[in-house]
């Protein structure tokens, strides 16, 4: 069994990381042979990122290695509520798997990044107590029913959170932080999916101040402070919001339009009251927009409101997205009215917005409307998007 040692060594010298990994469990020579390999590895690039896909039994090994930094399972194959797996001829349920996962991680020590689907809160705050040191987290489609928020007070060194509960049935947070202390070195925030968000509230555990991305997801309150909270966070260089209602759609174009360092904006099912066009027309510091209305709000003048707003941010607009979302989609809705007169070019090449009394209609599709936008805005990289109002809320500017 010696001799095959060089032979398994330049073999599997070729895998990367997780397939060296999955080779620890076949028998004791490989898992001897893999953990060397990963050692080795580590010496010269001094951390092992492991991307795990495919493999539920690879998640398992993780109690023999302490090299891994970076753990990523947000396309691995995991079990939901609704379902089992069979793991080393063992039946897992979800609630099996999340416990034996955590058990496995409690070693991973040198861990600094962790990116999960689908876990429990329970886990996420537990975390706090074994990897304090933890820089990044990411969980996407988290399972509540509650969780503490004050265990993030834990994550002293944590630079990026980012949060996303499951939109259907969101999550309850309990703030009962009892001292002064905050996070004070984020700066990437991403919270959505929560029942009860009170950005006041999350004042009293994260520092805003060195924020240089923000998102805050359905389901939050936006205060009528809130535009005094935004024009504080002068570091600020990307915003997406989702449901913002009524006049804090405008106040919020107003604030994104002081903060300089702000060039990307995704508004998510948000109203689009009167006097949104001004609002949004003032943003000449974006280059990156993303707009999808409520779907209450896809009417014919609402659509000429944002129109008439877009098109005035022709000097740095870069990349445009307009999204028309639906509570369910149909292949025949192929029209987009528009009602009054539409912008225009005068003779010197200044844009024009006609008065909007006149109800003549004006009718698009996805393909006319986008070449004319490009016509006010030729620098700029135009999509329109039909899609239904679930799914409006995976949609990201790329």
């Amino acid at each position: 069994m010696t001799a095959l040692n060089p032979f398994l060594d330049r073999f599997f010298s070729n895998f990367n990381d997780e397939d060296l990994i999955r080779c620890t469990l076949v028998n004791s020579l490989w898992r001897k042979v893999a953990l060397k390999i990963l050692a080795r590895r580590t010496e010269q690039k001094g951390n092992v990122k492991l991307y795990i896909r495919d493999s539920l039994v690879a998640i398992f090994t993780l109690t023999m290695s302490s090299l891994v930094v970076h753990l990523d399972l947000t396309e691995a194959v995991l079990p939901d509520y609704s379902s089992h797996h069979i793991i080393r001829h063992r039946l897992v349920t979800n609630d099996d798997f999340w416990n034996r996962f955590y058990r496995c991680i409690k070693n991973l020590q040198q861990l600094r990044i962790i990116e999960l689907r689908s876990c429990p809160a329970r886990i996420l705050e537990n975390l706090s107590r074994t990897h304090s040191l933890l820089r990044k987290i990411k969980s996407l489609n988290s399972i509540g029913p509650v969780m503490n928020i004050v265990h993030l007070m834990e994550f002293r060194n944590l630079q990026e959170l980012h949060l996303q509960f499951d939109y259907r049935k969101g999550v309850i947070f309990i703030f009962d932080n009892q001292s002064n202390e905050r996070l004070n070195n984020i700066t990437n925030l991403a919270l959505t999916g929560i029942n009860n968000l009170y950005i006041p509230s999350i004042l009293e555990v994260v520092n805003f101040d060195h924020l240089r991305a923000l998102s805050l997801g359905s389901f939050s309150k936006f205060p009528q402070e809130f535009e005094t909270i935004l024009t504080n966070l002068k570091q600020l260089e990307k915003l997406r919001l989702e449901g913002l209602r009524h006049h804090t759609v405008i106040t919020t174009f107003h604030a994104v339009a002081t903060l300089e360092n702000l060039k990307h904006l995704e508004m998510i099912d948000i109203d689009i009251p009167y006097g949104a066009d001004e609002a949004i027309a003032r943003c000449v510091n974006l280059t990156r927009l993303l707009i999808s209305p409520n779907p209450e709000n896809l009417s014919s003048f609402n659509n000429r409101t944002i129109l008439c707003g877009i098109v005035k941010l022709y000097e740095n607009l870069k990349r445009f997205e307009w999204v028309f979302a639906r509570d369910s989609f149909s292949e025949s809705w192929d029209d987009i009215i528009i009602l009054g007169k539409l912008p225009y070019l005068d003779e010197r090449g200044s844009i024009q917005i006609p008065s909007a009394m006149e109800e003549n209609l004006i009718i698009f599709d996805q393909d006319a409307l986008k070449t004319f936008i490009e016509l006010f805005i030729p620098d700029c990289i135009v999509s329109i998007e039909k899609t239904t109002y679930a799914k409006s809320f995976c949609l990201q500017l790329q």
